[in-house]
């Protein structure tokens, strides 16, 4: 058990200090039609992966991985815009919540062994409707100014975003599915409480009342 969920938390580190990195390397960074593409392929490609993947560790780390393509796509967007590429950093720092909140959501070897109990569920759910960018969760408001962006740069560009909001809308739909399925009941700690309903209420908080988000975002473009 230790090997399986230190490899999904490997996953999401790795996630984390790259979307850093390139945040903050983003001002350096040239040619942003290229990292749209780039960004593109990283969300189109392991979108699929996550989908064809059985294996939870793996799957978590694909979903992971499609966040880091985020990160990419919105600084090419701002790049080719030619705005400040904080936007990534936004959706950075939304992922850290929705991640960690997946994270520590997730238990078991594969989607047929997948354990569960009332908390869990409730995790899985909100950490994979962020991860998806729906209205209503924290990392919709990074969704939602890409769009903008993306429109007004090009409409084909704002298609080929819609396009990756679906695919990962169908990759992070899958775990809840199989959670609400066929999950095995198990009864949740002390511990995951903790850790299961505050990072809930940030998702939440932060998708329905989204000011903070937008202001901070206003004021550094």
């Amino acid at each position: 058990m230790f090997s399986k969920e230190s490899s999904r938390v490997k996953a999401f580190l790795f996630t984390i200090l790259a979307s850093a990195l390139l945040v903050a390397v983003s001002p350096q960074l040239p040619h942003g039609l290229a990292l749209l593409a780039i960004g593109f392929l990283i969300i189109i490609i392991f979108n699929f992966f996550a989908l064809a993947e059985n294996n939870l560790s793996k799957y978590a780390a694909f979903c992971f991985i499609v966040q880091l393509g985020y990160v990419v796509l919105d600084i090419g967007i701002a790049v080719a815009s030619g705005k400040a590429p904080y936007l990534a950093g936004i959706q950075a720092a939304n992922f850290f919540f929705a991640g960690s909140l997946f994270l520590a959501s997730i238990k078991g070897k594969d989607f047929n062994n997948l354990k569960t109990n009332n908390y869990s569920l409730i995790g899985i759910a909100v950490s994979a409707m962020a991860l998806a960018g729906l209205p209503g969760f924290n990392l919709f408001v990074g969704e939602y100014f890409l769009y903008i962006l993306a429109f007004d740069l090009n409409p084909v560009i704002l298609g080929i975003c819609f396009l990756c909001s679906l695919l990962t809308l169908f990759a992070c739909l899958k775990i809840v599915s199989h959670a609400f399925s066929q999950g095995i009941q198990e009864k949740p700690s002390a511990f995951l409480k903790l850790k299961i309903i505050p990072l809930s209420a940030i998702c939440i908080i932060l998708g329905i009342i989204p000011w903070i988000q937008i202001m901070i975002f206003e004021a550094i473009i």
